[in-house]
Order: C-alpha cells, then sequence, then structure tokens
C-alpha cells in the first residue's frame, strides 16, 4: 500500500526534536555576574568631590585666622609707631620755628659785589670810551649826568634784551645769567642810585617813561 503525503516528514521531525532534547543542558542561574554601575561611580566621584570641598574649608579657615593675627599686631604695632611719629612732626615744627627766628642770611651776589667795588673814575673811563664810538655829538643831553647818560645807553641797548615793562636792575642780571656781558658799570650806578635816593623811579627804563608821558598826554 501506498502511504499518504506528509507522512515521512512527521516522523522525522519528531525523531530530531527529541534528540535534540535529550542532549540540551538545563539553564542555571545560580553563578551571577556582578559589573559595575553608574551608581557606583557616582558616589565615588561624590565622596571624593566631598572631601576635597573639606581641605578647601580648612585651608580658607587657616588664611583667615593668619589675616586675623597679622590685622591684630599690625593694630599694636600702629599704636607704638604713632607717638613716634608725632614726636618728629612736633621736632620739625621747632626746628622751624627756630629757623624762622633767627635772622636770615642775607645773600649777595657776586657782581653786586664787584658793582659796589666799581669806583666813580671807572664809571666815568666807561662812558667817556662810549661816547667816543659817536659819529655825530648827542642832542638834548647836555642837562644829565653821567649817571642818566649811562642809564639811558643802557636802556637803548638792544643786545641785553627788550626794556619794556621790566626794572633795569632785573634786566641787567637776565643779561648776565645769559651771558651777553652787560657793563658792570651800568649796575654799578643802579646800586649807587638806589641807595642814594632810595626810589624805584631809577628801575623804571627811559622807554617807559616816554610811553607813560605819551598816554597821560593823550587823557
Amino acid at each position: 500500500m501506498a502511504r499518504p503525503k506528509g507522512s515521512t516528514n512527521k516522523s522525522t521531525r519528531s525523531s530530531s526534536t527529541g534528540a535534540t532534547s535529550k542532549k540540551q543542558a538545563p539553564l542555571s542561574f545560580q553563578n551571577k555576574i556582578t559589573k559595575p554601575t553608574p551608581t557606583s561611580a557616582l558616589g565615588k566621584a561624590a565622596k571624593k568631590d566631598a572631601a576635597d570641598a573639606a581641605a578647601k574649608a580648612a585651608k580658607l579657615e587657616e588664611s583667615l585666622s593668619e589675616v586675623a593675627d597679622v590685622s591684630v599686631s599690625g593694630s599694636a604695632e600702629g599704636s607704638i609707631i604713632e607717638p613716634v611719629e608725632a614726636e618728629e612732626v612736633e621736632a620739625k615744627e621747632r626746628e622751624q620755628e627756630l629757623a624762622i627766628r633767627q635772622p636770615q642770611k642775607v645773600v649777595v651776589d657776586e657782581s653786586e659785589e664787584k658793582a659796589k667795588k666799581t669806583s666813580d673814575a671807572q664809571v666815568r673811563r666807561y662812558w667817556k670810551g662810549v661816547d667816543e664810538m659817536r659819529k655825530a655829538p648827542r642832542v638834548h643831553q647836555q642837562s644829565l649826568s653821567v649817571n642818566d647818560k649811562i642809564l639811558r645807553h643802557f636802556d637803548m641797548s638792544s643786545q641785553f634784551g627788550p626794556s619794556i615793562g621790566i626794572p633795569r636792575t632785573t634786566r641787567w642780571k637776565r643779561a648776565n645769567k645769559l651771558r651777553l656781558n652787560p657793563p658792570i658799570e651800568v649796575l654799578a650806578v643802579l646800586l649807587k642810585e638806589e641807595a642814594a635816593d632810595k626810589k624805584k623811579g631809577v628801575q623804571i627804563s627811559h622807554v617807559d617813561e616816554m610811553i607813560n608821558a605819551r598816554v597821560g598826554v593823550a587823557d
């Protein structure tokens, strides 16, 4: 008799499944494998951060205590230094008062000392040499003295700087500082006229006198 189709396949399948079931070992869950979890790593990091924070807090406390000690010591030193500084200030004030009470030494310029030693004969010789250099005689100076002629000649000598708005003695000293070699006889005349007359008119240049005269006439 012929077998129906599909019977051989079922028998072979049943036989193969039975063989495999006999060979397969049973599953066991007794040996467990533990792996590091992210939570354990986070716990270690948190502990490390806490330890670092505690160390920083301890260092901060130490630094604050050191600053407090320094401030206390500095205030103590300041209380000691303040009286010393006050004593130094008082000593300086006393020295200044003594210096003011003592007569001050008058500093005399070397040029003034030399001018004071200049004689009248030397002054006349100087003017004679200046007058001889002119080719024409001077006009309207017959009534003037030798000293007035010397001062007017100095006023009109532009090589010693401008003479408007500046005293004659100041102009002479400025020219001397600039090494323009102003005549010592001019300074001698100025010092003698000031000592004799004790007026400030000798310091006014002839140019300023003419300007003031014209302003007075215009008014």
